[in-house]
């Protein structure tokens, strides 16, 4: 895989986590230019979030939306997350994976208290399902859902130029949001955070796609910049 001079770096994660994958390359990636043309942003749904004793969180996004910790424990899909769990007050347990690799942890502790999967009106992993299949006690919260981003002009001007162009990808659904954006993505080279994501990213005809080694963003960082001189 070849190397990019002073690439453009196209982030369409919503602006904040943008803004921290951008600000993780530049730690220790080569020159690049940044460009964050978000996919989808959060907005709040509303719901009432019953009592609760231990939380079980499948995204930062929904730390965000959920209440404060106050101590609580907190089972976190990644790092990243517990990260931000921790920031709200909540003791953070990590599976550093997948949503099932942290059902699968849930199930080796085998918690008793009432647990809570705060997330968005999309998730994958079926985790509420699987824990009360197996004997557990939880519910869930839909805290927040994602509002669709048009591409942005600069985006769409980069996309027709003869720069190079790197788009890091976290999610299939991401994916599908933006090959309805009608731009033409085979100048992009394409860093998936899982064979998932790569699969689907094939439907976009990028110039090459590679795979983060780890389903995080530590990993995704690392990939991409690779991929600059």
């Amino acid at each position: 895989m070849p190397c990019f001079d002073n690439p453009i770096v196209l982030a369409t994660r919503p602006q904040l986590s943008s803004e921290q994958f951008l600000a993780a390359l530049k730690e220790c990636a080569g020159p690049f230019q940044r460009l964050i043309s978000p996919a989808f942003e959060y907005c709040g749904t509303g719901a009432v979030v019953p009592a609760f004793e231990i939380g079980i969180f499948t995204s930062r996004a929904g730390v965000s939306f959920a209440p404060k910790g106050d101590g609580r424990i907190a089972y976190c899909v990644g790092n990243s997350t517990a990260e931000a769990a921790e920031d709200a007050g909540y003791r953070p347990i990590s599976a550093n994976g997948t949503a099932s690799e942290l059902t699968e942890l849930i199930l080796e502790h085998e918690p008793k208290k009432h647990m809570l999967h705060l997330r968005g009106e999309t998730s994958v992993g079926n985790v509420k399902e699987k824990l009360e299949i197996s004997g557990l006690s939880c519910q869930e919260a839909v805290l927040y859902r994602k509002k669709l981003c048009s591409p942005k002009t600069e985006a769409i001007e980069a996309l027709t130029s003869r720069d190079a162009i790197l788009l890091p990808l976290f999610s299939a659904e991401t994916v599908s949001i933006i090959a309805d954006w009608g731009v033409d993505l085979g100048v992009a080279h394409v860093t998936a955070i899982s064979p998932v994501v790569a699969g689907a990213a094939e439907a976009l005809s990028p110039a090459s796609i590679i795979i983060s080694k780890a389903p995080n963003q530590l990993e995704m960082v690392a990939a991409t910049s690779r991929l600059i001189a």
